[in-house]
């Protein structure tokens, strides 16, 4: 690099100042430098300090430190005091006034400046150079130290002490640091300093799996949080960076994943805090809620606690979306096939958010609860009271007899247990119809001959 020609307020050739600015920066002495800038500002222009800042400045100083230094660049903003030369170390000077032009070179070379960018001439060139500066820096900030806080203080800090229009830092920076650097940060300090993956493999991953990185250390009673402050602002950065996906989905699956394994707490508990979001987002969600309840296989006292939740939740969330009426019952034409977990994962009018819907769900529940107080082993889930919904006269009548017969105290029943059964069976065959193929009355006759067993009586020869 030749020497200047311009005047040198430090008598320094231009390649003497690129290696005293490296020598403050590698120190650091961010004042020394400010000052040297305000001396040489066409030769330490705005790329070239980010350069010395990117390549030479330790990863393991405050971003507050030096932030400030960026901003006044980018603002073009001159220092308000005249340059004072005392303000860099004599000694600094010397280190580098004395330098022959191939020793600089060679020093240069060694702080890999030897290719110093030219200055930046138009608003949006500045824009873009600040950009790729933002992501640059955090990267090596979070690669060199490992400590992600410092990356999101930089690429996030505190917007009070940074007003500017365009925006400082620019918004590409601001969204990329909330929806992956932030969230990433997040995800490690909520999991005890979990650090498997790091910011540019977390960046790498595709949607789908990084949805469910940042999931699979969620519980039910961390759902809620995570969906709020991991899963919401990661799917919104995609979106912008890719409309094409759909991260939503990915969290749709797993939820529907864990509803399977007979884990509807996850479901109950995130409607019981649902953290907003548009209206498409919700009823994918409460879509989601509905399946979850019909593809788990399992049954329990808090399992169906669980359900009774989720089905309060949907008809809460759904109050402002203008929940359809079809005008027609719900009707599987091939139950056997529309409940298998694959249908109702696609479509299904089970899971289609309608008034009629939502009924049919609260009859299935509540039948779950009464079909659960006869002690019926295995306790049904709801497909299977579904398929006995559905089925044929035989199958129901063989529920009602074991609804009638299969407690092992039921020889036993008082008066007021057999007008419970009765209450809970007319309940099955006229409220939630899955009793509807058995007439009422062969319904009562089926008890009172249940009641002659239970009681030794011989039942009359006469038909009832």
């Amino acid at each position: 690099m030749s020497s200047s020609t311009s005047p040198s307020p430090l008598g320094l050739s231009d390649a003497a100042v690129l290696l005293l600015a490296a020598h403050l920066a590698s120190v650091p002495q961010l004042a020394s430098l400010q000052a040297l800038i305000t001396a040489y500002p066409n030769l330490l222009h705005f790329s070239a300090v980010l350069q010395l800042l990117l390549t030479i400045l330790p990863e393991t100083i405050s971003p507050e430190d030096y932030l400030p230094l960026v901003y006044r660049l980018y603002r073009n903003d001159p220092e308000t005091q005249p340059f004072d030369p005392s303000r860099i170390p004599s000694a600094s000077i010397d280190q580098v006034s004395n330098l022959s032009q191939s020793a600089l070179r060679r020093k240069l070379a060694l702080f890999e400046l030897s290719d110093i960018p030219k200055p930046r001439t138009k608003p949006e060139d500045y824009q873009d150079t600040l950009t790729q500066w933002f992501f640059d820096r955090a990267r090596k900030v979070e690669e060199a130290t490992g400590m992600i806080d410092l990356a999101r203080r930089l690429v996030l800090p505190d917007p009070k002490f940074f007003e500017q229009s365009p925006p400082f830092p620019p918004a590409a920076v601001t969204l990329w640091g909330k929806g992956i650097v932030q969230v990433l940060e997040t995800f490690i300090f909520d999991n005890e300093g979990e650090d498997e993956l790091q910011l540019l493999s977390f960046e790498n991953l595709d949607p789908d799996s990084g949805v469910r990185f940042l999931l699979y250390r969620s519980t039910a009673e961390t759902i809620s949080r995570n969906v709020r402050h991991l899963i919401a602002p990661f799917a919104e950065y995609v979106k912008v960076q890719q409309p094409e996906k759909e991260p939503w989905k990915a969290l749709w699956e797993w939820l529907l994943d864990r509803s399977s394994a007979g884990e509807l707490e996850y479901v109950a508990n995130l409607g019981s805090d649902w953290f907003g979001g548009p209206d498409d987002l919700l009823r994918q969600f409460l879509q989601t809620s509905m399946t979850a309840c019909y593809i788990c296989q399992h049954s329990s006292t808090s399992i169906r606690t669980s359900l009774h939740r989720i089905h309060v939740d949907i008809s809460r969330l759904s109050q402002h979306l203008n929940v359809p009426s079809t005008g027609q019952q719900i009707a599987l034409h091939h139950p056997e096939t529309d409940l298998l977990a694959s249908e109702l994962r696609h479509t299904s009018p089970l899971t289609t958010l309608t008034s009629e819907s939502l009924q049919f769900l609260d009859n299935i529940i509540m039948s779950a609860d009464i079909i659960a107080e006869a002690s019926i082993k295995p306790e049904l889930c709801l497909r299977e009271i579904i398929l006995i919904h559905e089925g044929t006269e035989q199958t129901q009548f063989q529920l009602l007899d074991q609804l009638l017969r299969t407690d092992q105290t039921w020889t036993k029943r008082t008066e007021e247990q057999w007008r419970k059964i009765r209450q809970s069976t007319h309940r099955l065959q006229s409220q939630t119809q899955v009793l509807a193929k058995l007439p009422l009355e062969t319904v009562d006759k089926m008890i009172f001959t249940a009641i002659l067993d239970a009681t030794g009586i011989p039942r009359p020869l006469t038909n009832f």
